[in-house]
């Protein structure tokens, strides 16, 4: 949560024995990119105050929302946004909720990438060669995103409906095509899976055209477990932290060590353990106030997770 609601909450807590700490809205969750519809949805907030807007935020960098502040209905939990961005281009995008005591944090971040064109009649119109119908919203980053197993991806091969295809990758992180048969997708961006099906298809088809849309993300899972209200491993759709990973795991019971969580991470030769400390994460200001209610300490960078992480709290 923002100052205002962290600063309420707190003095709620110390003076009206937690009777304020309700007032703020809590965290809306999961935000997530809808390709086909150009929209992004939400799950709501659950617990704190009664929620008035919600409202959507995208700017050209991550963290950085500077473009203008979409307005929503508390009675819905997504938003069209194809229509309302500045053109064709990458940009990150968050939801919060809002009413008249303040603000709630910022949701998981998304990335929104608008191929050819802005959707201002709701069909994508491309500079480029035609795409074979309307052109998806990408739903991930194409030069950062790691395709993984199960993740569902739109082959397009402009003029050649034979080889434009949806296909999922295998649990072997294969997928297969005609000419190229199999070839490995996983651990590959879209733009290098691109670029290997274009030098594959040269042997058949003179420069070939080839696009690579991720059309539905299902590889990116990570566990929480300890003590949480709801242990278990959770599918998201985006760069998750590891506050948004707790809060999808119903937060930390009462028995929680928040300074002794740890987040286990494999690379399949060893296992990495990293050190979260849960109390200086949500207190890393370097105000005053936030100085005395973090013992004076340092802060803990809420970092984001990897696929296959374990959160585990003791």
């Amino acid at each position: 949560m923002n100052r205002g609601c962290r600063t309420a909450s707190l003095v709620g807590l110390l003076l009206l024995g937690g009777a304020l700490a309700l007032a703020c809205p809590a965290l809306a969750e999961r935000l997530a990119v809808d390709a086909e519809k150009g929209q992004l949805s939400w799950d709501p907030s659950v617990g704190g105050g009664p929620v008035e807007e919600y409202r959507l935020k995208c700017g050209p960098a991550p963290g950085t929302y500077t473009l203008p502040v979409i307005k929503v209905s508390p009675a819905l939990t997504s938003a069209q946004i194809a229509r309302v961005l500045p053109g064709p281009g990458k940009y990150f995008c968050a939801v919060t909720a809002a009413n008249r005591y303040g603000e709630s944090g910022p949701s998981n971040e998304v990335v929104v990438v608008l191929d050819g064109a802005r959707a201002d009649t709701g069909v994508a119109r491309s500079s480029a060669p035609p795409k074979r119908g309307s052109a998806p919203t990408q739903l991930v980053d194409p030069d950062e995103f790691r395709i993984g197993p199960e993740d569902s991806l739109l082959i397009s091969v402009w003029k050649n409906e034979a080889l434009t295809r949806t296909v999922t990758v295998r649990p072997d992180g294969k997928i297969s095509l005609p000419l190229v048969n199999d070839i490995l997708a996983a651990g590959l961006t879209p733009s290098e899976l691109r670029n290997l099906l274009s030098n594959r298809l040269t042997e058949y088809i003179p420069t070939p055209n080839v696009a690579v849309i991720v059309t539905e993300v299902r590889s990116f899972k990570i566990s929480v477990l300890g003590h949480v209200s709801r242990p278990g491993r959770f599918e998201v759709k985006s760069r998750t932290t590891v506050l948004e990973a707790l809060s999808l795991a119903g937060g930390l019971d009462p028995f929680a060590s928040r300074s002794r969580i740890v987040i286990l991470r494999s690379d399949r030769k060893t296992t990495q353990r990293i050190r979260f400390d849960y109390s200086r994460a949500i207190n890393r200001s370097d105000g005053f106030w936030d100085k005395i209610v973090n013992l004076g300490g340092g802060y803990q960078e809420n970092f984001y997770l990897r696929p296959g992480d374990i959160v585990l709290v003791p």
